[in-house]
């Protein structure tokens, strides 16, 4: 296999949002170390007339990557945006292409990204890659016009490798070959997670030492649990649980919502902290004592791992990827997902155990992002058109 990767993905970061798709990021800072890549990302766009040929080039920690726009249309815009996507990045393939023979394309999302990168790699002759990352597939085959798009990806693509076992047993019930689909977890970054001193990183943040606090780290939206999250908070809201703290990392259009219950509660607190740097989530994981992901629908959350790389115990749903990691009671709990009152007691109940922080650490030991970015060169080498 030839050493030349187009990457097309939906998230990237980049100066002004380094936080935003860190976890395609790190694959690609593996993959750098064997292949010459450039990254493709796409942002759609209300207006018409994006053709590819207007798009923006720039460098991000060495990588190179060309931003271009789609046409999205209003309320029905999913269920043309393949065509529209494919229509706009062609030209942009032409050009990367005239400097740059790539010999094999990978996808982070089965569509529209997935559906235009197959299709670009059979015009091109190479192979194709995809690597779905949740909701992409979990949500999507709950529809049943998006599950037929997401089909045309899925047997275009020479290899299909989600992040999570769960998904890889979805992709299989649609027909694609077994021998093409494989998973692999999404990794961790050992030298920016791992055990510090609980008081130090509270005196740093400044949380007092009387507080049991439970962490919500992600983005404030519906997908997220955030309703039955603060259902489960409301009804923990008594005279005994009043050393509880819920802080809230993150953004989104349900932050109204979290602070409308902040408001209402009498003796446990909410406090919203908005986005921090993901330099800084390792000493938030290391003041609290709980995480809490009370998501409807997850792949392969990377801040499960993390949290268990900092010896914290995890509360979280029992969807998706999340219980291929938290795979033995003693390193969390899970609760049924929506089910506020479940998710109370479960909140409860983590606070009152004694957890082995070595054992929550060793769940993950082996779960490197160097050690992803091997097993995908491997999947990568392996293809052949």
């Amino acid at each position: 296999m030839g050493n030349k990767l187009l990457i097309f993905t939906n998230v990237f970061p980049d100066e002004s949002t380094p936080n935003t798709g860190f976890y395609v990021k790190e694959q690609v800072m593996q993959l750098k170390a064997f292949f010459d890549i450039k990254v493709i990302k796409a942002k759609p766009s209300k207006s018409f007339g994006w053709n590819g040929t207007s798009f923006e080039k720039t460098i991000y920690d060495g990588i190179e990557i060309y931003t271009f726009q789609y046409t999205v249309l209003p309320k029905v815009g999913v269920f043309f945006s393949g065509r529209s996507y494919l229509n706009a990045v062609r030209p942009l393939v032409k050009t990367i292409h005239k400097e740059f023979d790539f010999d094999v394309i990978v996808a982070y999302w089965t569509y529209p990204e997935g559906h235009a990168a197959g299709k670009v790699a059979k015009e091109y002759g190479v192979p194709f890659l995809l690597r779905p990352r949740g909701s992409d597939i979990n949500l999507f085959l709950d529809n049943p016009v998006l599950k037929s798009l997401i089909r045309v990806p899925l047997k275009l693509a020479d290899r299909v490798v989600p992040v999570t076992e769960d998904m890889a047993r979805k992709v299989k019930k649609l027909g694609v070959l077994h021998e093409r689909v494989d998973f692999i977890h999404n990794g961790l970054n050992s030298r920016e997670f791992y055990p510090l001193e609980k008081d130090n990183c509270r005196k740093e943040i400044g949380i007092s030492m009387s507080e049991k606090v439970i962490l919500f780290v992600g983005n404030f939206l519906e997908v997220k649990g955030i309703a039955p999250f603060l259902e489960a908070i409301r009804l923990l809201d008594r005279p005994d649980n009043g050393g509880m703290v819920f802080y809230f990392l993150g953004k989104g259009p349900l932050g109204s919502a979290i602070e409308n219950a902040r408001e209402v509660l009498r003796y446990i607190k909410i406090k919203i902290i908005g986005d921090i740097a993901h330099g800084q989530l390792v000493k938030w994981l290391n003041a609290a004592d709980l995480l809490c992901l009370p998501s409807k629908n997850e792949g392969c959350p990377n801040v499960v791992l993390e949290a268990l790389a900092c010896g914290l115990p995890v509360a979280a749903s029992n969807v998706g990827g999340i219980p291929e990691l938290i795979n033995s009671p003693e390193l969390g709990i899970l609760f049924r997902p929506s089910d506020a009152g479940d998710m109370a007691r479960s909140i409860e109940d983590a606070l009152q155990r004694s957890w082995d922080k070595k054992r929550l650490m060793l769940r993950v030991a082996q779960q490197s992002w160097d050690k992803v970015g091997e097993r995908l060169k491997m999947a990568i080498n392996g293809l052949s058109v």
